[in-house]
């Protein structure tokens, strides 16, 4: 069965999908000062972060939301009030 559903078979195959999925599918990273909380940058998703702080991705989701503070940065998936 889902070899029949791969490829050009596939109903999805070659539609483009709307800037509405595509914010649905993406994770935001929130990175802050790890002294003053303000924000640094806010990243459209986890690879993005990743390419630009030459950080690994499992540190990425290690420090995510845990409130340690890594190389003097807070990383956080929802924005901070």
């Amino acid at each position: 069965m889902l070899r029949y559903k791969t490829g050009a078979n596939n109903p999805m195959y070659g539609k483009p999908k709307s800037p509405e999925t595509l914010a649905k599918l993406s994770k935001k990273v929130y990175v802050y000062d790890g002294d003053t909380k303000e924000l640094i940058k806010c990243y459209d998703s986890y690879k993005i972060t990743v390419k630009d702080l030459h950080i690994g991705f499992e540190t990425i989701i290690k420090y995510l939301d845990t409130h340690k503070i890594y190389k003097g940065k807070l990383f956080y998936s929802n924005e901070l009030k």
